[in-house]
C-alpha cells in the first residue's frame, strides 16, 4: 500500500507518499506554494480529484478512507471592551472553538457555547479573561 496525505493550508500544498511495500518503508514529501484556490479555479469552491497509474502494468488502484476536511479561517472582531465575536465560515461543519490563556502552557478548554449561523458564518460571542487569552478551532 501507498498512503497519501494531501494537505492544503495557508496557499501552500503539501504531499506526503509512504510505501509501505518497502523495506525499509520509504517516505517522500513536497510542498508547492501554489497561492490561492479560489483565484486559480475562479471560484470559491472546487472539486478534489485523485488519479493512480502504473507506467504500463496492470494493477488494481483502491482509494480507501478518504476524508476532506477544510481549515476554516476565524476572524476576531471586538464587538465592546468586554466581548469578542469569533467567526468562520457557516459552509464548513464540525469544529468545536478551544480557548487557554497561554500558548505553551495549560490545557485547550472547549467552549460549551454553541455557534450561531450569523450572514452565512458561524459565530460565538465570548468574553475574553483578563490578560492574554488564545482561540483556537478542532475539528471533531
Amino acid at each position: 500500500q501507498i498512503y497519501v496525505r494531501l494537505v492544503y493550508v495557508g496557499g501552500v500544498a503539501s504531499l506526503t507518499l509512504v510505501d509501505s511495500n518497502t523495506i525499509p518503508v520509504r517516505t517522500f514529501s513536497a510542498e508547492l506554494p501554489i497561492g490561492s484556490l479560489a483565484q486559480i479555479v475562479g471560484a470559491d469552491t472546487a472539486y478534489v480529484g485523485i488519479t493512480g497509474a502504473t507506467g504500463g502494468s496492470s494493477a488494481q488502484q483502491r482509494i480507501s478512507n478518504f476524508t476532506f476536511i477544510p481549515y476554516p479561517a476565524m476572524t476576531a472582531t471586538l464587538v465592546n471592551p468586554t466581548t469578542l465575536a469569533l467567526t468562520w465560515t457557516g459552509k464548513v461543519a464540525g469544529y468545536k472553538l478551544q480557548q487557554r490563556a497561554s500558548l505553551t502552557t495549560g490545557i485547550w478548554q472547549t467552549v460549551e457555547t454553541q455557534p450561531s449561523l450569523v450572514n452565512g458564518e458561524n459565530q460565538i460571542t465570548v468574553s475574553p479573561p483578563t490578560g492574554m487569552g488564545y482561540y483556537r478551532l478542532v475539528f471533531e
